[in-house]
């Protein structure tokens, strides 16, 4: 006698003598279910790392005896810059993602900027931020600035209060769906 779950003939999917309507919706069913939890045990798992990653501390500089300082840097009191929930509200999650998980490149592309740039810390990152973001929109910024436009100050970029709030409504707005849709069996 062939397997059930083996067979496969021209009634396979009908009535059939090894397995009935009742049977394969029941087959189906148990699939879509079982890839239903592995979609939510992934997002679970993409949430707790985002969580825990955004806990750490920040990347401290490192300076070793063979790698001399760039340049001296205007003293400033915002020379600490900011954590990596600034750059989540100034830029968005693309340059928060290049931070943390290629730390040392965004830290040595912050410190070239300063030297460059004989900028603040905060600059440098804003500057690093928008960069990450959208190189072509930050350097045709930059251009724009040569020819005499108003320079944009990315330290400071969607920091007003109303943008932040706003900023944080639709984040929760979005994470509601997401959860409501993952976890709570759909809209």
């Amino acid at each position: 006698m062939i397997s059930p779950l083996l067979y496969i003939g021209p009634d396979a999917l009908t009535d059939g003598p090894h397995r009935s309507d009742e049977n394969l919706r029941v087959f189906l069913s148990s699939k879509k279910e079982k890839s239903f939890e592995r979609m939510r045990l992934l997002l679970l798992f993409g949430l707790f790392m985002s969580s825990t990653l955004a806990l750490m501390p920040p990347v401290v500089r490192r300076t070793t005896q063979s790698r001399p300082s760039l340049a001296p840097l205007k003293s400033t009191e915002d020379d600490d810059g900011y954590d990596v929930l600034g750059t989540v509200l100034r830029a968005g999650p693309k340059p928060a993602l290049v931070r943390l998980t290629q730390a040392d490149k965004y830290e040595r592309s912050v410190e070239l900027y300063m030297a460059k740039e004989g900028c603040s810390r905060s600059e440098a990152q804003g500057n690093m931020d928008a960069y990450f973001t959208n190189a072509n929109d930050w350097a045709y910024q930059k251009l724009q600035e040569e020819k005499g436009a108003p320079k944009y100050d990315y330290a400071r970029a969607n920091m007003a209060p109303k943008q932040v709030i706003l900023t944080l409504t639709w984040t929760a707005i979005v994470f509601g769906i997401i959860a409501k849709i993952f976890f709570f069996g759909g809209w």
